[in-house]
């Protein structure tokens, strides 16, 4: 029976991740539903508290207008005004901040208020956000305190003595501040105008919610603040998640890559006894060969096949050399190095290649005192050399230069005007048997790179307009 594999888009460590980071953000979804539930009830508390509020304080002034002692239809303007600056006590922490009285013509009767502006009674569109204003007919206002709504008369002392005066000496007798007889007499005594124009119609009273609006913007911040630490949190735990199973996975692929290294470090130790193996006979047939050719006669049709056996056994012993000079990781030993000689000596080396192809070989060194691998650095620039002159034509030119780079290090280049690298190349060069021309082993600049690495040298392409290609060793020392 064939089973079908099943395949997941998310593995199983990427599945856990993803379960607890939804469970974490429906946590943190259902946290900040429940911190704004909290803060509308809270503020459909404090309407409700200002509504009542303000039911009372009208109360309050319902009955201090109804309190006071009456002369007649007329309530004495001062008891009025006394009455209502004790309702608006500062040291008793008391909302209210002011009461205005208006007649039937909206006309001011009489104000009493505690810092706030001279017309702020007037103001539609009500004070500054730390206060409310509150206007009602005083007829409901009075009924709703359980008053008989009569609208009161308020008047100044000196009209209520000349009123009472007027009375008392039409009956004379005097009469007692209150009942409907001395009211009758009062405002028979009275003009229309002046009833209407000191008869309370309408109570504007201003009322500080400063504390309710504190309280409000209180809770707010400290839910926000609650959310956004949360919020924090949260993306902190979200981070650390996923660093962690970051850490576990490269942790593993860490451990697989160690375990690939060890290996590749075994077999290239049993790829470099298999090249000393293969030397020792390759040495013995090159012997051999060269005895048979020395023992031939100089005309013999066998002396030239001979000669290209031992021309093959020199190229695979060349190749074994390399391969073995690139599997060994050689130890740093700087000594003081002539930069110029090592160049000259190297031109020298390669002067039949030169002199074949008439090379202008440029010597352009600068720093001549360098502290560096003397082995290491003169392989380096006779590989780059010697590959800067397979890569010209006829007549090219090959130049070597330096400079500084600062703190005591310089890049040396090694420069030709042959056909370059192509793009696509110019990382693949450094690889171990990539090779561009036909006739190369590939082991050349990965050798270079490689003994520069060693030394703490970087070797690089360096791209350059027109053609040509350019080789650059950073970070050598000089002295």
């Amino acid at each position: 029976m064939i089973q079908k594999k099943t395949y997941s888009f998310f593995p199983a460590a990427r599945k856990k991740e993803i379960a607890l980071t939804l469970l974490m953000l429906v946590l943190l979804v259902f946290f900040a539903v429940w911190q704004v539930s909290d803060h509308l009830r809270l503020q459909g508390d404090h309407v409700r508290i200002l509504s009542l509020l303000k039911r009372d304080i009208g109360n309050a002034i319902a009955g201090v207008l109804n309190s006071q002692p009456r002369f007649g239809a007329i309530v004495v303007e001062s008891y009025v005004r006394g009455r209502l600056e004790s309702l608006m006590d500062v040291e008793k922490e008391s909302p209210l901040r002011g009461v205005a009285l208006l007649n039937d013509g909206d006309e001011l009767i009489m104000k009493v208020d505690i810092g706030l502006p001279e017309l702020w009674y007037e103001c539609a569109g009500g004070l500054s956000s730390g206060y409310v204003l509150v206007s009602g007919n005083y007829s409901k206002v009075a009924a709703a305190a359980g008053y008989d709504g009569v609208n009161p008369v308020v008047g100044d002392q000196n009209t209520i003595l000349s009123v009472i005066n007027l009375v008392s000496a039409s009956s004379q007798e005097p009469l007692p501040p209150g009942g409907s007889q001395t009211a009758d007499k009062v405002k028979s005594l009275l003009s229309e105008d002046f009833l209407k124009s000191r008869s309370v119609a309408e109570i504007i009273y201003a009322v500080d919610v400063g504390f309710l609006n504190d309280a409000v913007a209180k809770d707010f911040y400290l839910r926000t603040g609650s959310l956004l630490f949360c919020f924090i949190a949260f993306s902190v735990f979200l981070v650390s998640l996923f660093n962690l199973n970051r850490n576990a996975r490269l942790s593993v692929q860490l451990a697989a890559e160690r375990e690939k290294n060890e290996r590749a470090c075994e077999l290239q130790l049993l790829a470099a006894g298999l090249a000393h193996e293969i030397k020792n006979p390759l040495n013995l047939v090159r012997g051999i060969t060269q005895t048979i050719s020395e023992a031939l006669g100089k005309d013999d049709g066998m002396r030239g096949k001979i000669a290209t056996v031992a021309g093959e056994v020199d190229r695979i012993s060349n190749r074994l050399n390399s391969f073995l000079a690139y599997s060994s990781m050689p130890e740093s030993s700087p000594v003081e190095v002539d930069l110029r000689r090592m160049v000259d000596d190297i031109s020298t080396l390669l002067a039949p290649d030169i002199e074949a192809k008439d090379i202008q070989f440029c010597n352009d060194v600068e720093v001549v005192r360098l502290l560096a691998d003397e082995d290491a650095l003169r392989q380096i620039l006779f590989n780059l050399a010697h590959n800067a002159t397979k890569a010209v034509g006829l007549a090219g030119h090959v130049d070597v230069c330096d400079g500084m780079e600062g703190r005591g290090k310089i890049w040396i280049e090694v420069s030709d005007n042959g056909p370059g690298v192509a793009e696509q190349y110019r990382e693949d060069i450094f690889k171990p048997y990539f090779s561009i021309g036909s006739s190369g082993t590939g082991l050349g600049l990965a050798l270079a790179r490689h003994l520069a690495s060693a030394n703490g040298w970087t070797l690089r392409y360096v791209p350059r307009d027109g053609c040509g290609a350019v080789f650059r060793l950073e970070g050598v020392k000089c002295l």
